[in-house]
């Protein structure tokens, strides 16, 4: 027998009601978090959201799904904050500042709030901006959301785009073509298939390519995607946002399809139609089923807690507060391990920053030496500003090509590292639930995991002009010196300055990239840190608690004892009603 939605979604509504009542009075972070699922069931809503690496063009994509030029658009890092697009009969905006104030502004105001340049670092305390826009695929509650780009040289963007994973119900991830993937949206596209039950995969950008090329990149980038997903079922749409947007404001319905994209609107309208409400639901009974099990967990401690006398329930503390010693040793372990890892990173800078320190020297010598030679109509001052021009000039295009593929690189090697350390902080925190358990004989079916925040910051080096490489003393040399004495003096004056100051960029690039790298690893290391201490002590807090109203009150205890009861059996019919669903979904 079909599954009817709409039965489905009423019943599924009533449950999270239920849970969320419970919740209230047990743990407030799990309350709020019921009360966010009761709202996206009720209102339907569906988070349609667009996803990829700092450039791939998915602001460009919105606007040529929308049809127009909403959203403001960059040749430089860009978003900055979550805009989220819904359906409104006439184009709206609404800014939510982080303080929950709310205004209303016109359209061309809108990068004052959303764009890095206009408001960098989100100094501006801006949460979110809601646009509603008269778009057909956008009703029934779909919300199409556009994030900053991971990668890019803010980190604050990189954490943003990373914090609204859990919330996606369907990710539209962009791809480009050089390179096609890169091992920053490997890493990131290994986080995103948690939480997303339905991913699109476009790649952008076609038209900058030939077909031929088009063909070898699509299969480069499946081939990458089936590895990270493990799955043989990957589809990848081709599409030119830029050649759609133009075709859709110029009216030119054959710029349109030869962009692809009414290919892929087709396909994700009968996805929206067909499963939208089916994988929201979905999405709100596995979250649901999780905070129960949570609620069940710390209900069972307690239970137990109050059960036991006073003195057998310190002795149980103590022993935990032993087994502790331990953990507190695999935590300091784990930082010293995370240093070495930062350590060895710096390593991979320094050896790569020598490189190409040898051969920009190298390549500037050479580049001076033709230029002295060549630039014959040149004399005197106008010859010196020239060639310092023409250095400085290499030596920034240098820094800059390497900075993007250096930066590249370190963060793949930043996220393994992190992934790596994730997974044995999930390790720790199993072990002290699972001493809770045993000192107490509970069982336990879930424990949450922690997820990590993605690092990303841009690299700087020296782009201004210094001194002359002449002295003041030989100011007024130019006019009485031959050209050719003059040109050899440039030569040999010029080889020390290439040197001093490549080696001096080289110095601040590193520098930086110490910094940030120590910055990111020992926030990170911080937060490994908070998530074991939170876990140890909500267990202790909860036995603590206990005994201290063991000691005072025997009829507060079995007041207490009696409302864990109800609250037990409350929720465990709740989630065993939960499961039902759960396995109707699963037979579809």
């Amino acid at each position: 027998m079909k599954l009817d939605y709409f039965i489905a979604k009423d019943g599924m509504i009533h449950l999270c009601h239920l849970l969320e009542e419970e919740a209230k009075s047990i743990r407030k972070d799990l309350y709020h978090k019921m009360e966010r699922l009761v709202h996206k069931a009720e209102e339907n809503q569906f988070n349609l959201v667009v996803l990829g690496q700092f450039k791939r063009g998915k602001t460009t994509f919105i606007n040529a799904m929308l049809g127009q030029d909403i959203l403001p658009t960059s040749v430089t890092p860009l978003t900055s904050v979550i805009t989220k697009i819904a359906y409104g009969q006439k184009i709206q905006l609404e800014v939510v500042f982080l303080n929950q104030e709310r205004k209303m502004i016109p359209l061309d105001q809108l990068s004052q709030y959303v764009t890095e340049r206009e408001n960098p670092k989100n100094e501006k305390g801006v949460q979110e901006v809601f646009i509603y826009y008269p778009a057909e695929f956008l009703k029934g509650g779909i919300f199409m959301i556009d994030t900053p780009g991971v990668g890019s040289v803010y980190q604050h963007n990189t954490d943003v785009a990373h914090e609204i994973i859990p919330e996606v119900d369907a990710a539209l991830f962009l791809l480009g073509v050089d390179p096609p993937i890169s091992e920053v949206e490997y890493h990131f596209l290994h986080d995103v298939k948690s939480y997303a039950p339905k991913i699109f995969f476009l790649q952008n950008k076609i038209d900058l390519m030939q077909e031929k090329e088009q063909v070898e990149s699509l299969e480069f980038s499946a081939k990458v995607i089936r590895e990270a997903l493990e799955s043989d079922e990957v589809f990848i749409y081709p599409i030119s946002a830029r050649k759609a947007l133009e075709g859709r404001i110029q009216e030119n319905d054959a710029l349109v399809e030869a962009s692809k994209l009414p290919v892929f609107e087709n396909d994700l309208m009968s996805f929206l139609i067909e499963n939208k409400g089916r994988v929201m639901l979905q999405k709100v009974l596995k979250q649901s089923l999780n905070v129960a099990s949570e609620l069940l967990l710390d209900l069972q401690l307690r239970e137990k807690a109050t059960q036991l006398p006073v003195q057998v329930l310190q002795e149980k503390n103590t022993a935990f507060e032993r087994s502790m010693v331990s953990i507190d040793q695999d935590k300091k372990d784990n930082i010293y391990l995370l240093q070495g890892e930062t350590a060895s990173l710096i390593d991979v800078v320094q050896e790569d920053l020598n490189q190409l320190k040898n051969q920009l020297i190298e390549t500037l010598k050479e580049e001076r030496k033709r230029f002295l030679k060549t630039k014959k109509e040149l004399r005197g001052k106008g010859l010196e500003d020239a060639l310092w021009a023409m250095i400085q000039d290499k030596v920034y295009a240098a820094f800059e090509s390497w900075q993007k593929g250096e930066e590249d690189k370190i963060e793949g090697l930043l996220l393994k590292i992190m992934h790596r350390f994730e997974k044995k902080t999930n390790e720790v925190v199993e072990t002290i639930v699972r001493i809770s358990t045993e000192l107490f004989d509970l069982k336990i079916d879930y424990f949450s995991a922690i997820e990590t925040a993605m690092p990303s910051k841009g690299l700087y080096y020296i782009a201004r002009r210094e001194k002359s490489f002449w002295l003041i003393s030989f100011k007024s040399f130019y006019r009485w010196i031959p050209d050719h004495f003059h040109r050899q003096f440039l030569m040999r004056e010029s080889q020390r300055k290439i040197e001093d100051w490549v080696d001096n960029n080289c110095g601040r690039v590193r520098y930086d990239f110490v910094m940030r790298l120590k910055e990111t690893l020992g926030a990170f290391s911080g937060q490994l840190e908070e998530k074991i201490q939170e876990t140890q002590n909500h267990i202790h807090q909860v036995i603590q608690e206990i005994a201290l109203k063991k000691q005072k009150d025997q009829q507060e205890i079995s007041v207490m004892e009696d409302e864990i009861n109800a609250h037990v059996k409350a929720i465990e019919c709740i989630k065993k009603e939960l499961e039902s669903w759960q396995q109707r979904f699963d037979r579809e």
